[in-house]
């Protein structure tokens, strides 16, 4: 749906909404509140503003001037690797400390 109204247009979604408005599957389309319409305004407007569809900015960003602030989901670290601030520190062996044994 995003691609498509990505390319078509804001038209093309009214025209969706239209003629969709009583099947389930577009239901994330008229329920603001929902998960899914939250995601699905963050993904259209982070394509519009040229992130990939699979790498996007994760700082938090305001989609409108006084707005609301948005915070985008994070992305998978097994597709991109963990983000630097979460990287585990390297394992630095220390070397053993020898002592010695008391006698009693």
């Amino acid at each position: 749906m995003i691609e498509f109204v990505v390319r078509e247009g804001p038209m093309f979604e009214a025209m969706i909404m239209n003629r969709e408005i009583n099947n389930p599957m577009f239901r994330f389309l008229f329920e603001n509140q929902t998960p899914a319409h939250v995601y699905y305004r963050w993904k259209l407007y982070s394509i519009l503003q040229g992130d990939s569809p699979t790498k996007w900015r994760t700082e938090d960003f305001r989609m409108f001037k006084n707005g609301s602030f948005w915070r985008p989901p994070p992305l998978n670290p097994y597709l991109h690797g963990m983000a630097e601030e979460q990287e585990p520190e390297p394992f630095i062996e220390e070397p053993i400390k020898k002592g010695s044994l008391k006698e009693e």
